[in-house]
Formats: C-alpha cells, structure tokens, sequence
C-alpha cells in the first residue's frame, strides 16, 4: 500500500483530534470536536464499506460548552474492549467530553427510544447508540482507558478509577486529585503512569504490587 493510494474521505468540517478507533466488525470509531460546525461534537461510526449518508451507522453528540476555546465535542479517542473477554457479548466505548461527562456506550445496539439526531452539521439524521451510563468527571480532553472491567479517566480534576458493574453501570472506585491532567494514561502490571501539567509525572497503584 502507498500513501498515495485514496481509497475514500470523509468530509466532517472541524477539527478531528483524537485517533480513529477500528471496531471489531471492521467499522471506525472518529471523535469529532465542535468547532468550525453548526451542530454538535461527539462521536461517530462509520461504515467504510457503505457510501453516501448512510456511511454513518450511528451519531452519539455531547453537550456544546464553552472552555479554554474548545465549544464542546471530543477531543481525545475512544477506548473500546474488543479485545478483552470480561464482557464478550457486549461491544462497549468509552469517551469523555468536553462537556464534563464519561460516557460508557454500547457500540452495538442503537437507542430506539431516542431516535435520531441531528449530525455535525445538521445536515442529516442518525441514529444513536445506546449510552449505558455516564459520570461527571469535570473537563476533560484526555482518552480513557478500558481494561477489562475496569476504566482509568483522567481530565482537570485529576484521575478516575472506575468499575463497569455487570449492570454496565460506572461505579467510581477512586479519585486522586494530581493537578490538571490533559495526557492520556498508561497501564502496565496493575500501575497507572500518568503526567500531570503541575510538571509531575506519576506512577498510581497499591504500594505492595510489582511494578
């Protein structure tokens, strides 16, 4: 494959910062923030395999805030767990916004209760994913971490331990306050490595675990 070889784009019309997710029925998982359109940021699913509108399988869109310059949306990437076995019928993504809120999605069933919404442009309508659960976690642009069962989220107040209960609810395990965090967190062998703009780089976890 060369760099030149396009094969298809999609125009969204702002600013894409977070890294495109691929799922596990080879669609892709892109974070959208709110600047530059007239709807709302959020997250979207594409189908790269189906062309015009439908190209969208699903529009879940946060709330639209006004932050250090960021108008709403999300600026980090997903976190799904394809690839772990804790919950195996059960495709989830996890995302935080700008709006100050976690959510925990279910990728794989839409919500129809809600029905469509409006996508970034309001040009279209989608249809909207199931949202499982969300917390109030304050501004954020950092990506969450899902590991197994459980999810490491960090934002302005600090960092966020949480567990996904087998209701597929957030159930907040511990919060540390570490400064203003806007870097996405690193897990190995049950410790969290996580730099903070307060100039310190930490390292979370039980005092008696291996590191």
């Amino acid at each position: 494959m060369q760099l030149d070889d396009l094969t298809n784009n999609w125009f969204f019309g702002s600013d894409i910062d977070g890294s495109a997710v691929i799922t596990k029925d080879s669609c892709i998982l892109v974070n959208i923030e709110k600047q530059y359109i007239n709807g709302k940021g959020g997250l979207v699913k594409i189908n790269p395999r189906i062309k015009g509108k439908k190209v969208f399988e699903w529009y879940f869109h946060t709330e639209n805030t006004s932050f250090s310059g960021w108008e709403g949306g999300v600026i980090g990437s997903s976190s799904i767990n394809y690839h772990n076995n804790v919950f195996p019928d059960k495709n989830l993504a996890v995302v935080a916004g700008v709006d100050s809120l976690l959510y925990l999605i279910d990728t794989d069933q839409l919500d129809t209760l809600k029905g469509w919404v409006d996508g970034p442009n309001k040009t279209y309508v989608y249809p909207t994913p199931t949202l499982l659960d969300s917390y109030r976690i304050n501004r954020s642009i950092s990506t969450p971490l899902l590991i197994g069962n459980k999810i490491v989220a960090c934002g302005y107040q600090g960092v966020f331990l949480f567990k996904i209960t087998p209701q597929f609810k957030l159930q907040l395990l511990s919060h540390m306050r570490i400064g203003e965090i806007e870097s996405t967190p690193f897990v190995w062998n049950g410790r969290i490595y996580i730099g903070s703009r307060n100039v310190y780089l930490y390292c979370l976890g039980r005092t008696n675990s291996k590191p």
